[in-house]
């Protein structure tokens, strides 16, 4: 049998470490990187913009400024044009579960047996009786409010990201 020697060199050795050297480091800087990504992307998205409020002798800087203001602005009006709406949609399902209850109750009622027209008149009831059903939300609200508490630093977390790539990409826009 015939014996193979390996040769390692130094700097093939130093080329491995490197190489997971910096595999590692971007990997710790993956989620620095992902925000540098997304303010370039909305710099990019931007810029248009920007370079328009240039060309009639606004500042850059007051130019993205003013963009950022014009959208807050827009997604506040339409949150306070949109949320009432919602909110009282909301209502008025809820003021319906009772009538759409007794609805599917007398339906069933008239088209099954009495046994059958019985359990399920029952179970509908269960099923939709408001305070059964209001219960249940609180308790389960809670449940998910005490065990939520990484699903909502994740969310805070990418919110606080979303606004710091806005400050990223406002600042590339400004020079």
């Amino acid at each position: 049998m015939r014996d193979r020697t390996i040769n390692l060199s130094i700097s093939s050795l130093l080329t491995v470490f490197v190489a997971i050297a910096s595999c590692l480091l971007l990997w710790q800087l993956r989620g620095v990187l992902v925000l540098l990504m997304v303010a370039i992307v909305l710099a990019t998205a931007i810029a248009p913009i920007v370079d328009y409020g240039e060309r009639i002798w606004l500042p850059r800087w007051l130019s993205a400024a003013l963009f950022y203001l014009f959208a807050i602005l827009v997604l506040v009006g339409v949150f306070l044009l949109i949320g009432p709406q919602v909110f009282e949609q909301l209502q008025r399902l809820i003021r319906q579960v009772p009538i759409v209850t007794e609805k599917i109750v007398a339906l069933a009622e008239e088209k099954l047996t009495p046994d059958e027209s019985a359990a399920l008149s029952d179970l509908v009831r269960q099923l939709f009786d408001l305070q059964t059903l209001t219960r249940w939300t609180i308790q389960t609200g809670q449940e998910f409010v005490l065990r939520s508490y990484s699903i909502t630093r994740g969310i805070v977390g990418a919110v606080l990201s979303f606004v710091l790539a806005l400050f990223f990409s406002g600042y590339m826009l400004a020079d």
